[in-house]
């Protein structure tokens, strides 16, 4: 499906984590392009809907939220998948065009999904998992007329367990990682 490329720091099994989000997200939506941004360090919850957000609900429609102004120096790699239809497979492609750039805060006001990425399927995910103990997965997905939008912190004790979920229930992130986790044994 969509792989994401570990960097120092990464632990694989949180990779795992947001690997299964991420595929189950895309298998159940099938959006024509995916984006995934990999982020120096854990980010959090502060980044959803970041940039002239006023209403607080997981789902906007009409797509009105902006792509969050990460500062370019943060981002350790941006990763574009577009689908093809034929091996109904996702593959890695040059982007079209860069997610975050270096601009001032009314030129961020400009960028709306539905006028940067308007088909797009954009995740971010945290880097320096292991160190940290704790990892960060934000994604917003195109559904209908809309964009899902949710940010998960995952912390490392035993295991990679959940411990903030915004804008997605735990019974939710359960499914998408069921389902990216069937999607990735097809």
């Amino acid at each position: 499906m969509i792989p994401i490329t570990p960097h120092p720091g990464d632990d694989p099994s949180f990779l795992a984590w947001a690997e299964g989000l991420i595929a189950g997200a895309v298998s159940l939506h099938a959006p024509p392009e995916v984006y995934c941004v990999r982020i120096d360090n854990w980010f959090g919850e502060r980044w959803l809907a970041f940039a002239f957000n006023m209403w607080g609900a997981g789902f906007r429609s009409g797509k009105k939220l902006h792509v969050p102004p990460f500062t370019p120096a943060r981002v350790v790699r941006e990763h574009y998948f577009v689908r093809h239809e034929t091996a109904n497979a996702y593959r890695e492609e040059i982007a079209p065009l860069r997610l975050h750039v270096r601009q001032h805060g009314m030129s961020n006001a400009r960028r709306t999904l539905e006028r940067v990425v308007p088909e797009a399927a954009l995740f971010w995910i945290s880097s320096r998992s292991r160190s940290n103990g704790r990892g960060s997965v934000m994604g917003y997905v195109p559904v209908g007329d809309g964009v899902a939008f949710w940010y998960v912190e995952l912390a490392r004790e035993r295991d990679w367990q959940p411990v903030t979920c915004t804008h997605i229930s735990e019974e939710e992130l359960t499914a998408l990682f069921e389902a990216g986790r069937a999607a990735r044994s097809r």
